[in-house]
C-alpha cells in the first residue's frame, strides 16, 4: 500500500494541500501506478520520498531527529512519527539545501 501524508485542517492556508491530497486519493483508487510516477508528478509540490512506499508532504514536517541505526524520524505536525530510510536521506537533505 502506497501512503501518502497530508494533515486535513480546516484552516484556508491548507486547501490547497487538501484538494491535492484528495485528488491522489482518487487517482489512487481508479488508476494503477506506480511510486516512482507519482513521485516524478509530486516533486514539485512540496512530496519528497523518505522510504520504499512512502511519499512525505513537507509542508508538514515538524523535525526530524537522527537515530542509531542511520535512519531518521520525521515528526509530523500531528505529532506522527515516520521513519526515513537510509537510502533516501541524501535525496532527503538535498531537499533543504539552498
Amino acid at each position: 500500500h502506497i501512503k501518502i501524508f497530508c494533515l486535513i485542517s480546516c484552516c484556508c492556508t491548507h486547501i490547497k494541500s487538501l484538494l491535492l491530497f484528495i485528488v491522489l486519493l482518487l487517482y489512487s483508487i481508479t488508476h494503477l501506478f506506480h511510486l516512482y510516477e507519482l513521485e516524478k508528478k509530486l516533486n514539485s509540490h512540496g512530496f519528497i520520498r523518505i522510504s520504499k512506499s512512502c511519499l512525505l508532504n513537507l509542508e508538514y514536517l515538524d523535525h526530524i531527529r537522527a537515530l542509531l541505526n542511520g535512519k531518521y524520524e520525521a515528526t509530523l505536525l500531528n505529532q506522527e512519527k515516520l521513519i526515513i530510510s537510509r537510502k533516501y536521506i541524501t535525496d532527503f537533505k538535498k531537499a533543504f539545501e539552498g
